[in-house]
C-alpha cells in the first residue's frame, strides 16, 4: 500500500471520531459521557495507526487536533472534567509523537505550557480543586513526548537534521522569555514527584532528567542543583516514617537525576572552563598557569538573572551541602533490589571519575559505597561494583592517582577504626570495616585472576602500609589490645582404634579442622571469619612486603605472656597465611596446587615455627617448677569461717 493510500485510509478512521467530537466541543453535563465515548474512540484509532507503522503527516495531525483544541478554547477550565483532560492529553501525546518533528516553534510552547500548568496545578487555580493524579499523569506523559530526544528514533529526519530539530527546541527553551516557564515547570515536577502514586512519580523522574539534560542551560542548573538534590535524596530514601523500602526503579531514577544535576553543575570540567579551579596535570599546565591569564569566568548573574555563576565561595558551599546530601544515601547500600544499588554504582563511579578535584573530601565516601557493594552477595552487583573500580583504577583515567590516595586513605582509617569498634560489642560494623579493608586489598588480586595485569600500584601501597615504614605501631598496638579471644567449646569424643590405624593414609580419613578461638568481644562467627579474611587479604595483597608486620605481631606475641601475646600470635599467623595463599582453617586438598614460595616467607615460616615450639618448651618449664597439689585432703575437713561486719 501507497503512502497515500495509508493516509487517506488513516483519514477515514480519524474523520469518523473527529467530526461528532467538533459538534460536542461545547461541554455539558448531559454530553460529558458522549464527549468521553469520542474520545475513548479516538484514542483508540491514534494508537492502533501506531502500532501499524502509519505515520501521521502535518495535514493528518492538524485535521484531529482541531476538534481537541476546539474543546479547550470553547470552555473554561473549570468546566472541563478530569476524564476530559486525561484523554485530551493522552491524545495530544501520541500527536507529539510524530508532531515533534515539524511542528511550529509557538505550538511547541503552547502544549508545553498546557502541560506543566495541570502538572504545577496552576490551571485549575480557580476551581478550587486540583487536578487528579491520573490527570496530571497524562498531563507528563504528553509533555515527555514533547521532549523526549529522537537520536535513536526513525523519523522523516537524518540524524544532522534530528540535532539541528533539537537544536532550534533548546534555543527557544532557554530563552529569556522562557526560562521562567522552565523554572516553574521544573518545580511542579519536583512536586509531583513526591506523590504516591508511583507511575506518575516514574514519569515526573523521567521529565526531570530529560529537562536537565538537554533544554536547562548550564548556569540555571547551578541554580537548581540544591533544590534537585534535596528532592532526590528524599525520593531515594522515602518519606520520614514510612515503612520499608522505596521502589527499586524509583530509586534508580532519582540518582540518574541526581546524577545528572551533580556532574553538570559541578564536575571538574565545567569549574575548570569558568576558572574556579586550575587544573595542572603536567609542567606545561604548570608553565601556561604562570605566563597566561586565567580563564575567563561566565556571565554574572546581572547578565542572565536566572542563573548562577560559580565562584570560589560557591564551590566552597555547594560541596558541603552535596557531601552532607550524598553521605545520606549511605542506607541505600543495603537496599534489597539490585536495580536500586546498581543505580548507586553507576551514581558513584559517574560522580567520581567527573569531580576528583571539586568534591575532593566526597571521594571517599564514594568509594565506600563501591568498595560494600563490591561484596555483595549477588554476583552481578559485585562484578559490577569492581569493574566500576578498576576503570576508576585504569592507567588512562585522569583521577587513577587521587582515587588510589583515597583507597589507602580509607584502609588506613578503617584499620585504626577497629580497636574502638570491638571493645563496643558492635559486631555489623566490625564486619562491614573489615569487609571494607578485604575489597581495598581483592582489588590487587581479582583483577590478576581476570587474566588482566595486576594492579601494583595498590599492591605497593599496601606494602607500604604493612612494611617497615608503615607505621604499624599506630594502630598494632590497640588492636592487640581490643583482640582478647577465649577457648572455643570442644567436645572431646572417644577414638576408635581403627580410626587411629587409618591416620597415616590420607586417603582414608577425613580432614578435621582445629577449634578456632573465640574473641570474646566478638559474638557472630560472620564477624569472626570477616577479620580473618582481612588479615588474609592484606597479606596477599601487599605480598613480602608485609613480612614486616608479621615479624612486628610474633615480636608483640613472644614479648609477653597476657593476652597480647596470643593476639600477636594470632595476628601474624593470618597475614603469613595470606602472604602464602595457605589458609589453617580450610582443607588442605583445597589449597591451590602452587603455593608461594620464597627465600624470605620461607625463612620467616621457620623462624615463626621455631619460636612457637620454644612456647612449648616453656610452658613444660612452668609446670615442672609448679609445687604438686595434695589430693589427699578432704575438702570438707577444712575449715569454714564465717567473719560478719
Amino acid at each position: 500500500m501507497s503512502a497515500d493510500a495509508r493516509s487517506q485510509l488513516a483519514f477515514q478512521r480519524l474523520k469518523a471520531a473527529c467530526v461528532p467530537l467538533l459538534s460536542a466541543s461545547t461541554l455539558t453535563p448531559a454530553s460529558v459521557p458522549s464527549v468521553l465515548k469520542l474520545l475513548d474512540g479516538l484514542l483508540t484509532t491514534l494508537r492502533d495507526l501506531r502500532s501499524s507503522g502509519t505515520t501521521l503527516n502535518a495535514s493528518l495531525i492538524s485535521y484531529t487536533f482541531f476538534p481537541i483544541s476546539s474543546i479547550l478554547r470553547r470552555n473554561p477550565p473549570s468546566a472541563i472534567p478530569d476524564q476530559v483532560l486525561e484523554k485530551i492529553f493522552l491524545i495530544l501525546a501520541l500527536l507529539c509523537e510524530d508532531w515533534w518533528w515539524f511542528c511550529e516553534v509557538n505550538v511547541w510552547e503552547q502544549i508545553f505550557m498546557l502541560c506543566g500548568s495541570v502538572i504545577g496545578g496552576i490551571e485549575s487555580k480557580g476551581k478550587g480543586k486540583d487536578r487528579d493524579d491520573e490527570t496530571k499523569e497524562a498531563a507528563a506523559q504528553c509533555l515527555f513526548a514533547l521532549l523526549r530526544p529522537r537520536d535513536d528514533d526513525t523519523g522523516p529526519f537524518t540524524p544532522s537534521q534530528v540535532q539541528s530539530r533539537t537544536r532550534i527546541l533548546k534555543e527557544h527553551a532557554q530563552s529569556s522569555s522562557f526560562i521562567p516557564i522552565l523554572g516553574q515547570t521544573l518545580n511542579s515536577i519536583l512536586l509531583s514527584t513526591e506523590c504516591p502514586r508511583v507511575s506518575l512519580q516514574k514519569r515526573a523522574l523521567d521529565l526531570l532528567y530529560t529537562l536537565l539534560h538537554i533544554y536547562f542551560p548550564d548556569d540555571l542548573v547551578v541554580s537548581v542543583l540544591p533544590g534537585v538534590v534535596s528532592s532526590m535524596c528524599k525520593i531515594a530514601l522515602g518519606a520520614s516514617g514510612s515503612k520499608g523500602w522505596v521502589l527499586g526503579d524509583v530509586v534508580q531514577k532519582a540518582l540518574l537525576v541526581m546524577q545528572k544535576a551533580v556532574v553538570r553543575a559541578i564536575s571538574d570540567e565545567v569549574c575548570i572552563r569558568d576558572g574556579v579551579i586550575v587544573s595542572v596535570e603536567d609542567l606545561e599546565d604548570l608553565t601556561e598557569l604562570f605566563t597566561q591569564q586565567r580563564p575567563q569566568k561566565g556571565p554574572t548573574t546581572e547578565q542572565r538573572p536566572y542563573g548562577t555563576s560559580r565562584t570560589h565561595s560557591w564551590l566552597r558551599a555547594t560541596s558541603s551541602q552535596l557531601h552532607i546530601a550524598i553521605k545520606s544515601l549511605s542506607p541505600l547500600v543495603k537496599h534489597p533490589t539490585t536495580s536500586a544499588v546498581l543505580a548507586l554504582i553507576t551514581f558513584s563511579s559517574s560522580v567520581l571519575s567527573t569531580t576528583a578535584e571539586t568534591l575532593p573530601q566526597t571521594q571517599p565516601l564514594l568509594l565506600s559505597f563501591l568498595l560494600s557493594l563490591s561484596n555483595h552477595d549477588f554476583p552481578n552487583v559485585s562484578t559490577q561494583s569492581s569493574q566500576a573500580l578498576f576503570a576508576l583504577l585504569a592507567k588512562s583515567s585522569k583521577t587513577s592517582h587521587v582515587i588510589l590516595q583515597s583507597l589507602m586513605r580509607i584502609t588506613r582509617d578503617n584499620l585504626l577504626a577497629l580497636p574502638v569498634l570491638l571493645p563496643s560489642h558492635a559486631d555489623a560494623k566490625v564486619e562491614h570495616v573489615a569487609g571494607i579493608v578485604t575489597a581495598v586489598c581483592r582489588l590487587a588480586s581479582a583483577h590478576e585472576q581476570a587474566g588482566k595485569t595486576k594492579l601494583t600500584s595498590i599492591s605497593s601501597e599496601i606494602g607500604k602500609l604493612l612494611g617497615p615504614t608503615g607505621g604499624i605501631e599506630k594502630w598494632g598496638w590497640s588492636l592487640l589490645s581490643v583482640l582478647e579471644f577465649e577457648d572455643p567449646p570442644v567436645t572431646v569424643t572417644s577414638v576408635s582404634s581403627a580410626q587411629l590405624m587409618l591416620e597415616n593414609d590420607p586417603s582414608g580419613s577425613q580432614w578435621s579442622p582445629f577449634p578456632q578461638p573465640m574473641l570474646r568481644n566478638v559474638s557472630s562467627t560472620a564477624t569472626c571469619d570477616a577479620l580473618v579474611r582481612m588479615f588474609h587479604s592484606l597479606g596477599f595483597a601487599a605480598g613480602e612486603s608485609a613480612l614486616a608486620s608479621v615479624e612486628w605481631f610474633l615480636d608483640a606475641g613472644l614479648g609477653s605472656k597476657d593476652t597480647r601475646a596470643v593476639a600477636g600470635l594470632w595476628c601474624a599467623c593470618r597475614l603469613l597465611e595470606g602472604i602464602s595463599s595457605v589458609s589453617l582453617f580450610s582443607d588442605p586438598s583445597l589449597s591451590p596446587a602452587s603455593l608461594q614460595r620464597s627465600r624470605r616467607l620461607e625463612k620467616m615460616a621457620r623462624v615463626f615455627a621455631k619460636n612457637v615450639s620454644q612456647l612449648w618448651d616453656e610452658v613444660e618449664e612452668v609446670l615442672a617448677d609448679a609445687p604438686p597439689q595434695s589430693h589427699d585432703e578432704d575438702p570438707a575437713s577444712q575449715p569454714i569461717e564465717h567473719v560478719q561486719g
